[in-house]
């Protein structure tokens, strides 16, 4: 079984929580016979394994260039028109849980990673097509050529990357969870460090001018920022995060106590974000983040 990533305790997200909502971006991305493209997400719900879509460029039926993962599957996507098949799938998302995709074109393949393992590897014979017309966004994409929606990821996205460069072992390795920083190889990277309500969220990245949400395509809409599917385990905002004084506070307000100490300010006990208060999952999710385990959203 694919395992859970650590969630960042600290990190901002945006939270996709319609099929329709998307992040139009401007530019364009030259890929080679090595590149990466990645991002460390949060699912919460399933669609069907065809969608999902984390990223995508396209133009017409020349070129095509897409990561997509859910709860129904994951999808790595290249394509030159007239030229292979480029395109590697594997395992579906856990629900509820961090996760590391990446696929990635090292020479003569396509590999696609879950949490650092090759969950599939195919022949790779073309380079992917590069065209000064195409079309970017990060999560639903209006399809030109077919004029049809391919529908956004649903849940929690910490950071998206492109490169220029394979950046992985293609036998697996250790996944990332930290943001990455911007380096010479960046071609797109979004880390979504971006205040709730942000029209045009920061991007960074040679391939890259500009961000807009709700935009590309008509009923586009936007997804939310500057939250996670847990909050901060710096509980009572002292500016110490895995520190035992928060277990404390958590612990007293959820019994209607104080807030630990008595001068803190502490956080509402709903800790996992899922509307209810006082629910005994909350209780769950804090010791779990604060073990530095995953997040836990009832129900899920």
């Amino acid at each position: 079984m694919i395992g859970s990533l650590p969630h960042a305790a600290v990190a901002q997200t945006a939270f996709f929580d319609q099929p329709t909502d998307t992040i139009a971006l401007t530019g364009n991305t030259t890929l080679g016979d090595a590149y990466t493209i990645e991002a460390y997400v949060y699912a919460t719900a399933t669609t069907a394994a065809s969608e999902g879509r984390i990223y995508a460029e396209q133009l017409d039926a020349q070129e095509d260039k897409a990561l997509a993962a859910n709860g129904g599957g994951t999808i790595g996507v290249v394509w030159n028109n007239n030229c292979d098949a480029s395109r590697a799938s594997g395992n579906p998302l856990s629900l509820g849980s961090w996760h590391h995709v990446a696929f990635m074109r090292v020479a003569g393949t396509y590999n696609l990673f879950i949490d650092g393992v090759r969950v599939d590897q195919r022949p790779a014979t073309c380079a992917g097509r590069n065209t000064a017309g195409s079309r970017m966004s990060v999560g639903a994409f209006r399809y030109i050529f077919g004029n049809d929606l391919h529908e956004s990821f649903i849940g929690y996205m910490d950071w998206v990357r492109i490169s220029s460069i394979a950046r992985y072992a293609q036998g697996g390795f250790s996944t990332p969870t930290a943001e990455p920083l911007v380096d010479a190889n960046t071609l797109v990277l979004l880390t979504f460090n971006d205040p709730a309500g942000t029209t045009t969220p920061v991007v960074q990245g040679s391939g890259l001018l500009s961000a807009t949400v709700a935009s590309g395509f008509a009923g586009a809409t936007s997804p939310q920022f500057g939250t996670g599917p847990c909050d901060s385990i710096d509980f009572n905002n002292d500016g110490s995060s895995f520190d035992p004084t928060d277990i404390d506070a958590f612990l007293s307000v959820f019994s209607e106590g104080p807030c630990i100490p008595a001068a803190a300010t502490c956080n509402d006990v709903d800790f996992n974000n899922d509307g209810s208060l006082f629910d005994p999952c909350d209780i769950d999710s804090f010791l779990l983040v604060f073990s530095e385990g995953p997040c836990t959203l009832c129900g899920v």
